[in-house]
């Protein structure tokens, strides 16, 4: 009889190969991607950690014997004061300070996707505590080992330290050890629980594949007054502006005031940029 874990990964191959196909990873994988989105990922991965390793306490709080509370104890030791230590260590070669990362302000993608674990995992029992947290671990080291796979992306000068991370023994053994939890928790259980954790596992990977998005198109919050302040922010930082407004010209209209519209087809003027979204094509001037 297989494992959970097996359907599992039956079920999330798709959405995980998507996440081979997205221009973000696929940077990383190259070294062809922009710093500045990089950065923004590193900062916004950060705020995400603090609130992953949350739901590791959920579920140590919600473990009905002392062997199921070692396994997320150790899960968050392991986040909290190795992966969470690199992190730093890594944004600091990005010159991105403690304190820079520590004041980051969420985004819309980092909250959507926080607030629905630790939804998930505060409203049933400690097996959706490990269902939660499953598809980051485990596809961060599916990509790993895919992008490690090519000499050049692990020796990458500003990339290679991440393909190295996330395919490395090391988070080979943590994502190991978050497979057999879910594994654990779920042995004897009924089809409708199954199909249950199994949508969780599902829906955390599409988040998964929006926060690459978010990265790539360096968002924040889809509000017009927010663009405008992003915009003010970095007048002193006219490559991070360009690929800002590149962002704006692939999204539709909507939603923007007339003033940032006007200002955006300035913009774009300036920097010869054209738009891939048809609106801004279609509305003149």
């Amino acid at each position: 009889m297989r494992n959970f874990s097996d359907r599992l990964f039956q079920t999330v191959e798709p959405i995980w190969e998507s996440y081979l196909a997205h221009p973000f990873v696929q940077g990383i994988g190259d070294g062809t991607l922009d710093k500045e989105k990089f950065k923004h990922y590193l900062k916004q991965d950060y705020v995400y950690l603090v609130e992953y390793c949350k739901i590791f306490a959920v579920g140590a709080s919600k473990s009905p014997d002392l062997e199921t509370m070692d396994m997320f104890s150790s899960l968050l030791h392991g986040t909290l004061h190795v992966e969470m230590d690199l992190h730093r260590a890594y944004a600091a070669e990005f010159g991105i300070s403690n304190e820079e990362l520590a004041q980051t302000q969420a985004g819309a993608a980092m909250t959507g996707y926080t607030s629905y674990m630790l939804n998930v995992a505060q409203a049933g029992g400690v097996e959706n505590a490990a269902a939660a947290v499953l598809a980051c671990a485990w596809s961060y080291n599916f990509i790993g080992k895919q992008l490690a796979k090519n000499p050049q992306s692990l020796q990458h000068p500003f990339y290679g330290k991440w393909v190295q991370m996330y395919s490395s023994p090391d988070f080979t053994e943590l994502t190991d050890s978050c497979i057999a939890l879910i594994n654990r928790l779920t042995a004897g259980k009924p089809e409708n629980e199954l199909k249950a954790l199994e949508e969780i596992v599902v829906k955390t990977s599409y988040f998964e594949y929006m926060f690459w998005d978010m990265a790539e198109s360096l968002e924040m919050w889809p509000v017009a007054v927010l663009m405008q302040e992003r915009r003010e922010s970095m007048r002193d930082r006219p490559d991070m502006l360009k690929i800002a407004v590149q962002a704006m010209l692939d999204l539709p209209m909507t939603g923007y005031d007339a003033e940032t519209i006007k200002q955006t087809k300035h913009l774009a003027r300036v920097f010869q940029l054209t738009p891939s979204n048809s609106e801004w094509l279609d509305s003149g001037s």
